[in-house]
């Protein structure tokens, strides 16, 4: 495996990256560094607004889950009418 490694690293000009990271992660070190400078109440409103988004989201994805487990289950448990079924057929 080193063998090959190695012979593929000769063999192979470095490759450069397919897109500039810092493009995506400048905006978001310039949003942290300002955050840092921010006093902290300050700081501390925009990261309880920031945790209380994220439990927003969580119960929305919780709540989604609990009604198709809950349709999921009430399926199993309905009362097919026969006379119906024996219309379908």
């Amino acid at each position: 495996m080193v063998t090959m490694l190695r012979f593929l690293h000769e063999q192979l000009p470095p490759r450069e990256p397919a897109l500039d990271i810092w493009i995506e992660l400048g905006p978001k070190a310039a949003e942290i560094m300002a955050e840092q400078r921010m006093d902290v109440p300050a700081r501390l409103k925009r990261r309880a607004s920031r945790f209380l988004g994220n439990v927003a989201a969580g119960a929305i994805l919780f709540t989604h889950a609990l009604a198709a487990n809950t349709e999921a289950a009430m399926r199993r448990y309905l009362i097919q009418d026969p006379f119906r079924l024996a219309e379908d057929k």
